[in-house]
């Protein structure tokens, strides 16, 4: 005869016997079950009393023996001995309880313990789902049943009891998140359970990581709920523990440890460990500068160092320069750096116009970058500049002798660069030129005189032309074709920017000379100051094309033109 057809009037149907609320001792013709009994957990088995009450069933509970946390037993406790005779016909049982997954043991899973005879112990033919240590309600919210026959009246239907069987089950790991650290220092660990624990008891050392087998204790120095309400965050204090957890170890709880659930449960020894995964960290730029690496006057890489590794295909870079707008970069134009594999190289040249980069090797500019798999963006980060000065224009302008008044002008050289130079260079030989014919000629000037003649340009005195300057005009009108930065020269010397950048790549941008008159023009007069003493200009510069400029000081030339050269040069001419 099924169970359902001997069920008394007003008893629920098995889908729904669990979820029958009664806080208060349920009677039945057997006894009393003390729904009040205190929770018993593993370690306290055989040594918890109770008030006997006629063998009535003292205390249930459910035991997860397994390290999975699958429920696989349930043990009864009763005031008197059992008989076989005694034991219930069969149990309803639910975990988590629930009226849906209600299922039927009966005395074939049932054993007295031998070593206490009112002990029962019901071994699951089938365990529950694993990890399900724990529910989210009152314990006295759920009740199984249990039937049992009167032998001695075999024909008459089964007594009925409701029981409340507690959880005795410990918790378990369920996911262990390592949060990348990318300097010295403690480590911390995202933690989730398989069911509420007491927060305050996740301290000390209450973890067991595995790592290459070998078992290690945690030592947590602090935890605290993690924001999204559902984890632990969990402070590792890597100086008193053995080792420190990495993406791949695994981690338990550690059964003599301070954890526990809301029940007092503390985890089986043996209970499942978790492989730790990394949660990495966003990174973060450590510095930009943008670079004119050909020394063409057009920056085309911007070097982006981060703090960790990242991956080039994760990438979108924003470069927004004040000169001439934004631009998005993908992965197609970034590459990783040849010496430091936090860096990597932005090329820009491909991005913008070239004629909007053209002679520009300075500016203010902002860099964005954002990665893919992170909803956090970090912080605009300004380059700095890394972008030496490249020359942009050149005028040569020949010195005069006049021959009936003796008075000599040396030749003057005018020079642009692509930005403000810091000081004026300082070196007596800061450009190169080649001549028509293709020779290189590098002249000599008088740097205590080198001034700065207007916004962006210099001029120089030529004291000396080389090579030898008295056979090179015998043969060479010196009508320079292209001119350069001499990088052959002290650093210190050198043109450098208001960043400090110095030019020393080999070559850098040419550019076209101007060859035009002597300066000033020929009205200028001056008496003839041959010697150390320096004399004074005067007059204005227009028609020249120099710009203007007043009050420029300088040391006549160390070699003066001859009336011979000049009219072997005028003849050639």
């Amino acid at each position: 005869m099924p169970l359902t057809a001997i069920l008394p009037e007003g008893i629920l149907p098995p889908a729904f016997l669990l979820i029958i609320c009664l806080n208060r001792p349920v009677l039945s013709e057997t006894g009393t079950v003390q729904s009040e009994a205190h929770s018993v957990g593993s370690a306290l088995r055989g040594i918890t009393s109770f008030s006997p009450a006629d063998n009535s069933l003292m205390y249930a509970a459910y035991f997860a023996e397994t390290p999975s946390g699958a429920v696989n037993q349930v043990e009864l406790w009763y005031t008197d001995a059992l008989t076989g005779d005694a034991l219930p016909d069969s149990v309803w049982l639910s975990w988590p309880p629930s009226p849906d997954s209600v299922r039927t043991e009966d005395r074939s899973s049932m054993f007295i313990d031998p070593d206490d005879s009112s002990h029962l112990i019901i071994y699951l033919i089938s365990p529950f789902p694993a990890g399900i240590t724990g529910y989210d309600q009152p314990e006295d919210n759920y009740r199984s049943t249990v039937f049992q026959h009167n032998p001695a009246a075999p024909d008459d239907p089964p007594k009925i009891t409701q029981i409340v069987i507690r959880d005795s089950v410990g918790p378990l790991l369920t996911s262990a998140t390592l949060v990348e650290r990318l300097t010295a220092g403690n480590d911390t660990l995202y933690l989730s359970f398989s069911e509420p624990v007491d927060l305050q008891l996740v301290y000390s050392q209450c973890l067991t990581l595995i790592k290459n087998g070998m078992q290690h204790q945690l030592n947590i120095r602090a935890s605290a709920p993690h924001p999204d309400g559902k984890r632990i965050v969990a402070v590792v204090d890597n100086a008193l523990s053995a080792a420190p957890p990495l993406a791949g170890d695994s981690l338990k709880i550690s059964s003599t440890g301070l954890i526990t659930d809301a029940n007092g449960n503390k985890a089986f020894p043996e209970n499942r460990p978790v492989v730790i995964t990394l949660q990495p960290v966003i990174p973060g730029i450590v510095e930009a500068e943008y670079t004119d690496t050909d020394a063409d006057g057009r920056i085309e890489t911007v070097r982006i160092m981060f703090n960790k590794l990242v991956e080039l295909e994760d990438m979108t870079v924003t470069i927004d320069f004040e000169h001439i707008g934004s631009t998005e970069i993908g992965a197609a134009d970034l590459s990783m750096d040849d010496y430091d594999p936090n860096t990597i190289n932005v090329r820009i040249d491909d991005s913008f116009s070239p004629s909007l980069l053209q002679d520009l090797t300075s500016g203010r500019m902002k860099v964005n970058v954002r990665f893919s798999g992170f909803t956090d963006s970090i912080p605009t980060f300004e380059a700095s500049d890394g972008a030496a000065p490249v020359l942009t224009k050149v005028e040569y302008h020949h010195g005069r002798f006049d021959d009936s008044s003796s008075y000599t002008h040396p030749d003057t050289i005018f020079t642009w660069y692509s930005e403000p130079l810091s000081v004026s260079p300082s070196t007596p030989r800061p450009l190169c030129f080649t001549t028509a014919s293709g020779s290189i000629v590098i002249p000599t000037v008088h740097p205590q005189y080198t001034t700065q003649h207007s916004s962006g340009s210099y001029r120089f005195i030529v004291t000396e032309v080389q090579p030898n300057r008295r056979n090179a005009l015998q043969s060479d009108t010196l009508v320079f074709d292209t001119a350069w930065i001499n990088t052959e020269v002290m650093p210190e010397n050198n043109v450098a920017d208001m960043s400090g950048n110095v030019q020393f790549v080999i070559p850098n941008k040419r550019v076209g000379v101007t060859m035009a008159g002597p300066f000033p023009p020929s009205s200028d007069t001056r008496p003839d100051t041959t010697g150390t003493e320096p004399f004074a200009e005067s007059g204005t510069n227009e028609g020249c094309g120099c710009g203007t400029g007043t009050g420029i000081a300088f040391l006549p030339p160390l070699f003066y033109y001859t009336r011979k050269r000049v009219l072997k040069k005028l003849k050639k001419t």
